[in-house]
């Protein structure tokens, strides 16, 4: 469902694009992945990010966003630690390991407050750790750090 939507809104844009050179727009900022097993948080983020004007792709756990990083390419992933079947390391191991893709920026969320945890995630490659509840305007900050050419 999230992929035609994404899909769909791409083709919408380059269309318009197309029929409409010189228009004021504004083009797609970015293509973000979002994975996350609790549905509300990732319902929020989707709402705040695509309203910015990303377009935004989720998977409820590690495993879907494995096969959304092979099927699409993303400009940042933001995701939480602990889910079901592939964890949060897990996909960032997975990231990393990648050629094709050990540059994307990977933003970790957790509930997990810890130094060891935080510190296990920034020596696997995580750029930035947030701890839930996540604050809106932080995070959309920290995308548009990462993401900053």
């Amino acid at each position: 469902m999230y992929i035609l939507r994404w899909l769909k809104k791409y083709e919408l844009l380059c269309t318009f694009k197309e029929n409409n050179e010189g228009c004021t727009t504004p083009d797609i900022m970015a293509d973000i992945l979002i994975v996350d097993d609790n549905e509300v948080t990732v319902k929020s983020v989707e709402h705040l990010l695509s309203k910015e004007g990303y377009v935004v792709v989720s998977a409820t756990n590690g495993r879907e966003a494995m096969r959304l990083l092979n099927d699409f390419n993303f400009d940042l992933v933001v995701t939480d630690l602990m889910m079901p079947f592939v964890s949060g390391t897990d996909l960032v191991k997975y990231i990393k390991n990648d050629l094709n893709k050990q540059d994307l920026p990977i933003i970790m969320v957790s509930s997990i407050k810890d130094e060891k945890s935080k510190m296990e995630c920034y020596n696997l490659g995580v750029d930035i750790y947030l701890t839930k509840p996540i604050m809106p305007t932080e995070l959309y900050v920290m995308i548009k750090k990462l993401l900053r050419h």
